[in-house]
């Protein structure tokens, strides 16, 4: 009689367990029905815990990839959304260089905005041969008013426009991956937002609703210097740290 204990291939196993009964007793590997019954039934429930087993591995796996593939495109969306923002700063900066040059009000205007936001002396160097900025004898006084660098061509609107609708300012910030808005003239909104763009929409919504409503509104909006010094005592009692924000104008007829 030939050895009692057969090695089964994937073949042999998906056969009814009757037909391969049948054929490891025409083959001779065992003398009775009911041993080889046995057998047959405990190899296809041992192999169906082997691709169980290797099933949840593979499922594993496959979440795992699919994990990374969404991190890596969420990194190559961020790095594109960096180069885009980059190239709208070069080109935006280049256009007010260009426009300052024949005209005299907007050349003094600028230099004024350089002047309050550049407070280290290596990059006022920068601006010292066309605007004459002067670097600083030591560091910047405390009273100045220093903008991120994302921020250095939004300056207020109010300085350099008079006329036309109340412009109330709106700090978009992020914490964490989410945005959030938040206005010293409408402390009582509450606005987020999946992305900057998505913060300022809400805010310039909320605050057009409390305007249209009469509720929360001011009588004279804050001023930029106020807003900038508010938010980031509000940020420093809330977060313990002020997070990178930019300042934004909301226009309300």
């Amino acid at each position: 009689m030939a050895e009692k204990h057969p090695k089964l291939t994937d073949s042999d196993l998906i056969l009814k367990s009757e037909d391969l009964v049948k054929k490891l007793l025409k083959s001779g590997y065992f003398a009775d029905f009911d041993a080889a019954f046995h057998f047959v039934v405990t190899e296809k429930l041992a192999r169906a815990e082997v691709l169980k087993a290797n099933a949840a591995q593979d499922k594993k796996l496959a979440a795992k990839l699919s994990k990374q593939a969404r991190h890596a495109q969420k990194s190559i969306e961020q790095a594109k959304a960096r180069t885009d923002d980059r190239d709208r700063k070069i080109i935006a900066g280049a256009i007010v260089l260009k426009a300052v040059e024949g005209d005299t009000e907007l050349k003094k205007w600028f230099t004024a905005l350089l002047d309050r936001n550049i407070s280290k002396n290596d990059r006022r160097a920068l601006f010292f041969e066309q605007f004459g900025l002067e670097p600083f004898p030591d560091e910047k006084p405390q009273d100045a008013q220093t903008l991120p660098e994302a921020d250095i061509v939004q300056e207020s609107q109010s300085t350099f426009v008079q006329a036309g609708p109340v412009k109330y300012p709106v700090l978009i910030f992020q914490v964490g991956e989410n945005y959030g808005g938040w206005s010293p003239d409408f402390l009582s909104l509450k606005i987020e937002g999946r992305t900057k763009q998505d913060a300022l929409g809400n805010a310039i919504e909320a605050i057009h609703a409390a305007v249209n409503n009469a509720s929360g509104t001011a009588s004279k909006p804050s001023t930029e210097k106020d807003a900038r010094q508010a938010f980031k005592g509000s940020a420093a009692q809330r977060f313990g740290t002020v997070p990178d924000f930019t300042l934004e104008w909301v226009a309300v007829e």
